[in-house]
């Protein structure tokens, strides 16, 4: 339940490549509630707080979080054990998945933003559409290696990866791999998660070109559920936690560009 701390147990932690991981866990009792693709948890750490994680996976037996380290959080959970035990709160959010128009949208990740399009996209598969995923990282060692991981992980989507130092995949960033791509295929809509900056520029092209892309904010979360007021998303007049994280773009661009 939505507030509730459930209590897991870590299955396996796998470093995926050079900067990101892959942390598996399987609750103590019960299983997994149902998610829709965006909805997210909280992991409660032990003496030190609680961090919110996009679901990468999940089924009836354990969630799977898609992560690299970037702060105290992150880091104790790359440090994490087999048989450790951690808390969580999960679902939270509003999934996104009755906001996807027609049957080919294409999921834009920028880093740690391909974690929700990898549920998404075996959740949208399971009801009929035919989801692309297209992934950006800096380096091409990343891009080898996640690449490789997807391709087991969501067997038949397709996928295109860029790198920016240009020695796997498509030389680029992921905002110039998707204007490459438009002029090649056709998609019905458009799903972007990742850093700010490459969400309102992806964004603000795809506006200009007729499409109002979904797009997955970030915010600060502490209770989870709206009530504390800490996951307002500036200059609009949304709670992350309550009303999304899924917005259209045209929902929420005063907060790229005014914030």
């Amino acid at each position: 339940m939505p507030g509730l701390v459930t209590p897991v147990r870590v299955l396996s932690l796998k470093r995926v490549s050079p900067t990101y991981w892959w942390l598996e866990l399987e609750l103590i009792e019960g299983e997994p509630p149902l998610a829709e693709p965006g909805q997210f948890l909280l992991i409660w750490l032990p003496r030190l707080k609680e961090v919110p994680m996009s679901v990468a996976y999940l089924n009836k037996y354990n969630l799977c979080i898609f992560f690299k380290i970037v702060g105290k959080g992150t880091e104790r959970l790359a440090n994490l054990r087999q048989g450790d035990y951690l808390g969580i709160k999960f679902p939270l959010g509003r999934g996104f998945s009755n906001m996807v128009r027609g049957i080919r949208p294409l999921l834009v990740g920028g880093g740690t933003g391909l974690a929700p399009l990898i549920y998404a996209s075996l959740y949208l598969s399971k009801r009929g559409l035919q989801p692309v995923i297209a992934w950006g990282t800096r380096d091409s060692e990343d891009a080898e290696a996640v690449e490789k991981f997807l391709e087991k992980l969501v067997p038949g989507t397709k996928l295109f990866v860029a790198s920016e130092d240009c020695k796997y995949g498509f030389c680029g960033t992921v905002v110039d791999l998707v204007r490459t791509l438009i002029k090649e295929h056709s998609f019905s809509d458009f799903v972007l998660a990742g850093p700010k900056a490459m969400m309102q520029e992806l964004g603000s092209f795809l506006l200009s070109t007729g499409h109002d892309p979904i797009t997955l904010l970030e915010t600060k979360v502490r209770c989870g559920v709206g009530m504390c007021g800490a996951c307002y998303i500036k200059n609009t007049p949304y709670l992350l936690c309550k009303d999304g994280p899924a917005f259209r773009f045209s929902q929420v661009r005063s907060y790229f560009e005014n914030s």
